[in-house]
């Protein structure tokens, strides 16, 4: 599951063949198939992988942490990280959701992110209650980091960049201070 994880990362699933994938591992295509049926099989096996990793070692994290503004800080602070340091995973989110496959969005929301999402709208809940959907805000905050990443390829083309804002450690501080701070006005 590892070595498909930069395979479809850059390709896309209907860039990688089941022989490319066998090459990677160094095996025969044939043996793939005593473990999944076929490549869509193989495919939704290696995002939940790729994902579920990722959203479980965050939630350990922050079910440690009492405090709701060190817990957000926490969250924003990892998930900054997380896409700073993985290519191949924010390749690949953005690719699931470039494509938008009703059934592998399906998984990703559902099974794979859902607990993380549940624990970030509840963590929102608590610092803000009933002032702002906590959901939205949720989907705010990852949108913010994600877009941030996306972006960077244009974003030293444009006029006034500062190299700083492209560390993480930057851009969680700005987006902690966007969140408790602009919202609270």
């Amino acid at each position: 599951l590892e070595a498909s994880i930069p395979l479809f990362a850059d390709k896309g699933f209907d860039g990688v063949s089941m022989r490319d994938i066998a090459r990677a591992v160094g095996i025969k295509a044939p043996a793939l198939y005593n473990h999944f049926d076929d490549k869509q099989t193989l495919y939704l096996a290696v995002i939940s992988h790729a994902f579920a990793n990722k959203a479980d070692n965050l939630i350990q994290t922050l079910s440690s942490i009492e405090e709701p503004e060190k817990k957000l800080e926490q969250f924003i602070t990892q998930l900054t990280r997380m896409m700073a340091e993985d290519d191949s995973f924010r390749h690949l989110l953005q690719r699931e959701l470039l494509d938008g496959d009703e059934q592998r969005l399906k998984i990703l929301g559902s099974e794979v992110f859902a607990e993380l999402f549940l624990t970030a709208r509840n963590l929102f809940k608590q610092l803000y209650g009933n002032c702002c959907d906590p959901g939205l805000l949720a989907i705010t905050a990852i949108g913010m980091i994600r877009q941030h990443f996306e972006l960077q390829p244009l974003y030293q083309y444009l006029p006034g960049n500062q190299q700083k804002n492209i560390d993480p450690d930057c851009l969680s501080k700005h987006v902690m201070n966007v969140l408790l701070h602009g919202i609270r006005g």
